[in-house]
């Protein structure tokens, strides 16, 4: 994966995670993340063309992050 595209993901998963917050619109999440609205406009597009590419990578990341907190609950401190 290039690395761009894998920043316009993330960019495009921030964008969807602000929408409710920030009323859906491209310059408020760009606002509101501290990026430039072209980052957010080119993000959003890129997901809207790889949509089950994005969402997978957005699942693997909650599956990371849920399993990272067990683990950080459960006191172990060995990485997964």
């Amino acid at each position: 994966m290039a690395p761009l595209a894998g920043n316009l993901a993330g960019a495009a998963e921030a964008f969807h995670g602000a929408d409710g917050v920030r009323g859906g619109s491209v310059e408020r999440a760009a606002e509101y993340l501290d990026v430039p609205a072209a980052l957010v406009a080119a993000a959003v597009a890129y997901r809207e063309d790889h949509r089950a590419e994005v969402d997978g990578w957005i699942e693997r990341n909650r599956e990371l992050a849920e399993r990272e907190y067990a683990r950080g609950m459960s006191g172990d401190p060995t990485p997964t």
